[in-house]
């Protein structure tokens, strides 16, 4: 949690920095997400099994992604409301604080229940994992990890047009393209 907060603070310093900056601070910005996206995984199973975990795990997802459709369909506005890409930033930032100290509110009412319950998570025993077993994944793995990835490049690279291309095309506004590629992306 604090490295998202951490790079999203950066971020919002960096308007007023080179370019170079703003990349670095975009890296921890990622660096925390996937960290707060594995804890959250982490906390969940510890919590729940079966039907449960896969619902915990499926309104987990819709509820991160009706904030970042949130995020994609209020920034432009901001910015053309305000004319200030620092503030938009820094209007980020606060809901990042906020996640933070939800976060925050979340360990400790874990904590909690642990020490009043009891609970002992289990000590599942896990073997080392090593580079070479890699060799020991199965075809059907391998084929999985291809359809992702080359899906997800070609979506990508879709997305990374898509704005432009709407405005082109549909003779749509900057914002309103944005709201295009919000709306097909990101459902």
């Amino acid at each position: 949690m604090g490295i998202l907060f951490f790079g999203q603070s950066l971020l919002a310093i960096s308007t007023l920095g080179p370019f170079w900056f703003a990349c670095i601070a975009r890296f921890f910005v990622g660096l925390g997400g996937k960290n707060i996206s594995l804890s959250r995984i982490t906390y969940s199973s510890d919590w729940f099994v079966g039907q449960e975990l896969a619902f915990a795990f499926a309104l987990a997802t819709g509820i991160s992604r009706l904030g970042s459709i949130s995020a994609m369909a209020l920034s432009p506005n901001l910015y053309k409301w305000t004319q200030s890409l620092s503030f938009t930033f820094w209007f980020a930032d606060i809901f990042v604080l906020l996640s933070c100290i939800c976060g925050l509110a979340a360990i400790l009412i874990d904590q909690h229940v642990v020490n009043k319950t009891k609970y002992v998570r289990s000590q599942k025993s896990f073997k080392e994992i090593s580079l070479s077993d890699i060799k020991d994944l199965g075809i059907g793995y391998w084929l999985i990890m291809i359809t992702i990835g080359t899906w997800y490049l070609s979506f990508n690279c879709f997305v990374y047009i898509s704005n432009k291309y709407a405005q082109d095309r549909f003779g749509l506004s900057l914002i309103e393209a944005g709201y295009l590629a919000v709306l097909l992306c990101e459902s």
